[in-house]
C-alpha cells in the first residue's frame, strides 16, 4: 500500500505525460466531473450510483414522463391556470411560452425553437411593428436545478428526513428527491387530480413508491404535512395557480406551521415573492428565516454554485 505522498508525485508524474495543455485540462474535466464522483462512491457504499448514472436516471424519468403529458405545453385542460395580476414585470399568456423544464433541456428548447414550436417574439400592437421577445416559463425544475438541490444545496437528508413539495405537478421535484437524496419520505401535495395521476404513474413505472407519496390536496387542508416536513420545496408555487388574496393565505398557513429548524428552497427568493403581496403578506421576512448558504458547496464548482444561488434560494426557520 502506497502512502498519500507517494500517490500524488505519481500522479503529477502521470499529469506531466499528457501531450499538452488542452488534454491536461479535458483530463482535470473529467476527473472533476465523473472521475471523482465515481472514486467516492467505491469510499461511501452508501453512495450507491454516480453523479453521471444519476443524471442518465433522471433522464429517463423525464423522458417517460414527457411521454405521458397530455400536450406539448405539459397543462392539462383541467388547470386553472391564471396571468398573476401582481407581477411587476407583466407578464401574462401574450408574452410568455410555457415550456417544461423538467422535461425539456436546453438542447431541447434549441431544437423546439428551431422547429418553430416555440414562439420567440409577439406582437405588443396587432398589424403593428411594436415586437416583444416571449418569456419562456416554466412551472418545473429543471433537472440540473434538482442536482443542485439534491446533490449540493441541502444537506445530506438521512436519518428519516422528510421532504414535502407544495404544488408538485407532474413530481419533478419528487423524482429529483429520489434519485439524488436520502430522504426517507418524499411526499408531494398536488391540487389538481390530473397531475397527480401523471405523477403516479411516472412513479410507480420507476419503483419509487417505497419513498414517494402523492397527496391530491389543497395545501390548506393538508397542514400536518407541513408540520411534519424537514425540508420544503416552494418552486414557483402559487403566482400563476391562485389569486392575490389566497396567495396571502397560503404563506401566512406556511409561517405559521412550518417547524423550527426545518430548510426551506424557493424559486423565486421568499424576498422577491412576498414584495408581490399587499403588505408582504403581513410576514417579517428577518423574524422567520435566515439565509442559509449550501451545505455542500464543493460537489460543483464555484461558477455553478454562484450561478444556481442567483435563483434558487435556501432558508432555515427560526421561529
Amino acid at each position: 500500500m502506497k502512502s498519500l505522498e507517494e500517490v500524488k508525485a505519481e500522479f503529477l508524474q502521470l499529469i506531466g505525460e499528457l501531450s499538452g495543455s488542452s488534454d491536461i485540462k479535458a483530463f482535470m474535466e473529467w476527473l472533476k466531473d465523473d472521475a471523482t464522483d465515481e472514486i467516492l462512491a467505491n469510499c461511501n457504499p452508501n453512495e450507491s450510483m454516480t453523479k453521471v448514472e444519476k443524471r442518465k436516471n433522471l433522464g429517463q424519468v423525464a423522458t417517460y414522463s414527457r411521454s405521458l403529458q397530455p400536450n406539448f405545453e405539459a397543462v392539462c385542460p383541467s388547470e386553472q391556470i391564471q396571468a398573476p395580476v401582481n407581477c411587476p414585470e407583466g407578464l401574462n399568456f401574450q408574452n410568455t411560452a410555457h415550456v417544461d423544464a423538467f422535461l425539456y433541456d436546453e438542447a431541447d428548447v434549441e431544437e423546439l425553437t428551431n422547429d418553430g414550436k416555440i414562439p420567440t417574439h409577439f406582437c405588443r400592437n396587432c398589424g403593428g411593428k411594436n415586437i416583444g421577445e416571449v418569456e419562456l416559463l416554466t412551472h418545473s425544475c429543471g433537472r440540473d436545478d434538482l442536482e443542485f438541490i439534491f446533490d449540493a444545496l441541502l444537506p445530506e437528508l438521512i436519518g428519516g428526513k422528510v421532504l414535502l413539495d407544495v404544488g408538485s405537478r407532474i413530481g419533478a421535484v419528487l423524482f429529483g428527491a429520489y434519485i439524488y437524496s436520502n430522504s426517507s419520505a418524499i411526499i408531494g401535495v398536488e391540487m389538481n387530480p390530473d397531475l397527480c395521476h401523471l405523477a403516479l404513474q411516472t412513479s410507480q413505472q420507476f419503483k419509487m413508491q417505497d419513498r414517494v407519496q402523492i397527496v391530491n390536496a389543497e395545501l390548506s387542508t393538508r397542514l400536518d404535512l407541513v408540520q411534519s416536513a424537514d425540508v420544503i420545496v416552494l418552486n414557483n408555487v402559487f403566482d400563476w395557480f391562485v389569486p392575490v388574496n389566497v396567495q396571502v393565505n397560503l404563506w401566512q398557513l406556511l409561517r405559521q406551521n412550518i417547524k423550527k429548524g426545518a430548510l426551506i428552497v424557493t424559486i423565486p427568493s421568499i424576498e422577491e415573492a412576498l414584495e408581490k403581496l399587499p403588505n408582504n403578506a403581513g410576514i417579517d421576512i428577518n423574524q422567520w428565516v435566515k439565509p442559509s448558504p449550501p451545505f455542500r458547496p464543493s460537489r460543483l464548482s464555484s461558477t455553478e454554485i454562484s450561478e444556481k444561488c442567483d435563483s434558487i434560494k435556501l432558508y432555515s426557520v427560526m421561529l
